[in-house]
């Protein structure tokens, strides 16, 4: 795979890097800079088959060598991104990163499924409930352990 850097249009501030395979797209890394401040928000996204090979991480590490200050929000879905054990690995990484200034634990919700329905697509998660509010303590308590902001 190779990595391109591209611009981000209509976004002030934005930028994204891609990790390509042939002419295929794989990971997507970007950040989008706030006007007027020194933060941005950043997402990286990661295609199902690449998963695990280290792609998804050498985005982050690229975007945070511009050493903006970054917020993470994490996503916490009961039964699919729930488990303490992987969450440590991933606040391990982010403080790693040395410029995370926060983490925003988001506990999952439905208000998004009427989404797919328009779609017509299939949605999965009709079944899952949100996390109780112990189960969102402990997840922001993994990212405290290890020197970030959480809530």
């Amino acid at each position: 795979e190779h990595w391109q850097r591209r611009s981000l249009a209509g976004v002030v501030g934005g930028e994204a890097l891609v990790a390509v395979h042939g002419d295929e797209i794989v990971a997507v890394a970007r950040y989008d800079g706030r006007p007027g401040s020194t933060e941005a928000e950043i997402a990286v996204t990661v295609e199902d088959a690449w998963q695990h090979r280290g792609i998804g991480r050498r985005l982050a590490r690229r975007l945070a060598a511009r050493r903006r200050p970054m917020w993470i929000r994490f996503v916490l879905v009961p039964g699919l991104i729930d488990d303490l054990a992987d969450l440590a690995k991933t606040a391990e990484f982010a403080a790693a990163l040395g410029n995370v200034e926060r983490v925003e634990v988001l506990p999952f919700h439905q208000m998004g499924r009427y989404k797919w329905e328009r779609l017509g697509r299939a949605y999965s998660l009709n079944d899952v409930e949100p996390p109780s509010a112990e189960l969102a303590e402990r997840a922001c308590a993994v990212f405290r352990n290890v020197g970030l902001k959480a809530d």
